[in-house]
């Protein structure tokens, strides 16, 4: 027995050695991304025959639960990607995304309450879709459901069957990679296949004796005899029963592209086993097809980061988890879509109140922008236009033009260079951050700016954020500010009435009296050598901006000594709600702290001993068996050591504060 385990042992890794990833024929883009199964970055290819059009599949969810910010970051960063494509480099992208409707969670769950699978997964998916609209996710292009692809299914089983890489037993069917990786060396299955899973059964699925391995997978399942009796199950060849979980989206994916897929894509989680055992099948699939020696299937993985919370990955089985809708409950949706932004598609994103400061404070940047730009196009702008010259409108052009005009030249290179180096999204909005710091640095700066130039970067940055990132435009408008309605120069509208019209501009011009008296009464302060009386008048100053004008929908920027300070108006309820949302984060942040301060003293181990869905524990305080009695998985081992040697180093870091 040790003697057959050690010669399968180097079957795998010989095979390993043979495979490599063959770069796709056809026409190479000028973008670079980093492809799971050549483990580098390598560019992107389209077929002769694609006419700019990108095959992408992405695997869906499991719906037998609601989803979490962690399935809300796959997604996200999904239409990210998507829509830089569309954007950015003029790509039409085909996207399909695979729906699991049909999975032993599924039915177990519905069970419990007391209803038939297929209406609990009707019910879930309908929820996933209006998460997604909550989260401003754009619908693919088609969506496949496994319930509505049982006879591609069957068939797809059937031609690995003859094949030679699939038996049955027992009423179900199994794939058997040791079949399969000797009469196929030079696979990519063990590209995605880490060193460590080489002669490791698929966790995902329960110990089956009626395979010849462990290592072997399930195609099709015997129904089990309560699924027979609540209808889980579909006739078969092999009988009754339902698809294995990781056939679903290989028939899938033929079932809509045919025999050549550019990108599939999915979290990090899914990497091994079910994309290792995608490319098996479809490549048992095609085995004999000249088609291999051409292409690979697919021509890309892309994998999208975990999202973790306190360290760890966020997931229902360590019920660590928080949900689309309870986060939209405490923070506007387009906040998660900055933070994904803010961090490399494929690295591990940590969701903290703190990470969600850094996304507000992002957001609220460009917000004041867009009202600083609004508020330089309204106070230029004349009473009359039919009297406004041509020499108004088109200035000469001055050094300072020039300046930010090369600024913005330059930042679009940068940004597009960014996206192009594996969609580079953090490196993208630090330099259209750069272009904005230059724009405000021109306003506050020069006394007659050019309105077309200011148009142009303002133009420039609501296209990047909202058709390149995938942002609402309604995102970026406040108080009566309407940059996307119109002629943003902003002319009144034609068909307001006279009389609110003189109102308005008399309105105005008592809040310009009031803003210029504001700075007379500033420069004084700072003028007078009595220190009591200055301060005070500053904070007379202060009160007027903050507590009586804001208040009152008008917001005030301080400029430098030669220009005039600028006001807008603003959205009353909107400046209410965020400030309460302020102090509503401050208030968290503090909670927060105390809650990780009185964690950390916690001994480790002593810190499973209250949950009651571990037992069985070592003498380190780490459990063997889950509440039910029933062994650990050894992924759900790995988890929860990470979390105990965390506590170590939390809990030493404590105690050494305590002692000095």
């Amino acid at each position: 027995i040790y003697c057959m385990w050690t010669c399968r042992q180097v079957r795998y890794i010989w095979a390993r050695g043979l495979s490599q990833w063959r770069p796709p024929e056809g026409k190479a883009l000028p973008i670079m991304v980093s492809n799971s199964l050549s483990s580098s970055k390598v560019p992107l290819v389209l077929p002769s025959s694609a006419n700019n059009l990108l095959t992408w599949y992405t695997c869906g969810p499991t719906v037998y639960e609601v989803s979490h910010l962690g399935h809300a970051r796959n997604y996200i960063t999904n239409d990210i990607i998507h829509s830089i494509l569309r954007h950015f480099f003029s790509i039409d992208v085909f996207h399909v995304m695979g729906m699991t409707d049909v999975d032993d969670k599924i039915i177990d769950r519905a069970r419990l309450k007391n209803m038939h699978f297929r209406d609990l997964a009707l019910q879930m998916e309908q929820e996933f879709w209006k998460d997604m609209e909550l989260l401003g996710v754009k619908k693919p292009t088609a969506v496949t459901r496994v319930s509505e692809h049982i006879e591609e299914i069957l068939k797809f089983v059937q031609k690995i069957i003859d094949n030679g890489f699939a038996y049955e037993s027992n009423g179900s069917v199994y794939f058997d990679t040791h079949t399969f990786l000797d009469k196929m060396p030079q696979s990519q299955y063990s590209l995605l296949l880490p060193s460590s899973k080489l002669m490791e059964p698929d966790q995902s699925e329960s110990k089956d004796s009626s395979k010849r391995n462990q290592q072997h997978f399930v195609l099709w399942k015997k129904a089990k005899p309560w699924e027979l009796e609540d209808g889980a199950f579909w006739e078969s060849p092999w009988g009754k029963g339902r698809p294995g979980w990781h056939i679903e989206c290989s028939a899938m994916c033929f079932a809509t592209f045919g025999e050549r897929l550019v990108v599939h894509s999915g979290g990090i989680d899914l990497k091994f086993p079910h994309h290792c055992n995608e490319i098996a099948q479809c490549e048992a699939h095609l085995h004999g097809n000249n088609i291999l020696e051409k292409d690979n299937w697919p021509s890309y993985f892309l994998h999208m980061g975990h999202l973790h919370i306190s360290g760890m990955k966020m997931s229902k089985s360590l019920k660590n988890f928080v949900t689309i809708k309870e986060f939209v409950e405490q923070y506007p949706p387009h906040l998660l879509r900055w933070m994904c932004l803010l961090h490399k598609y494929n690295a591990t994103l940590q969701y903290s109140e703190e990470r969600m400061m850094d996304a507000s404070s992002v957001h609220d940047k460009l917000l004041e922008f867009f009202v600083r730009v609004e508020d330089e196009l309204r106070t230029t702008k004349k009473e009359d236009d039919s009297k406004t010259s041509v020499l108004d409108v088109f200035p000469k052009w001055k050094t300072t033009d020039q300046s930010l005009y090369d600024t913005y030249l330059q930042v679009h290179k940068t940004v597009n260079e960014s996206l192009a180096d594996d969609f580079d999204t953090p490196q993208a909005l630090s330099s259209l951050f750069s272009l904005v710091s230059s724009c405000f640095k021109y306003l506050n700066t020069t006394q007659t700016p050019s309105k077309p130039l200011v148009q142009l970067i303002r133009n420039y940055l609501l296209d990047s954020l909202t058709l390149g990132f995938g942002f609402s435009p309604s995102e970026f408008k406040r108080g009566r500010s309407s940059l996307f309605e119109g002629d943003l120069f902003l002319k009144e509208d034609a068909k307001m009435k006279s009389g609110q019209e003189g109102s308005n501009k008399k309105t105005e011009q008592v809040v310009d009296v009031l803003v210029k008296f504001r700075r007379t009464v500033r420069d004084v302060a700072l003028t007078i050598k009595d220190q009591k009386s200055s301060d005070e008048l500053l904070r007379a100053s202060d009160d007027l901006r903050s507590e009586c004008f804001e208040k009152l929908g008008v917001r005030i920027t301080d400029l430098n000594e030669e220009s005039l300070d600028k006001w807008v108006e603003i959205d009353i309820e909107q400046h209410r709600r965020n400030e309460i949302l302020k102090q509503h984060r401050t208030q968290e942040f503090a909670q927060r702290k105390k809650e990780v301060e009185a964690k950390s003293l916690i001994p480790p181990e002593k810190m499973f001993l209250s949950n009651e869905n571990m037992s069985d524990f070592d003498e380190h305080g780490i459990p063997r068996r889950d509440g039910k009695g029933e062994l650990l998985s050894k992924s759900a081992l790995k988890k929860i050591r990470k979390l105990y040697e965390k506590q170590v180093r939390l809990n030493n870091q404590s105690r050494s504060q305590i002692d000095r």
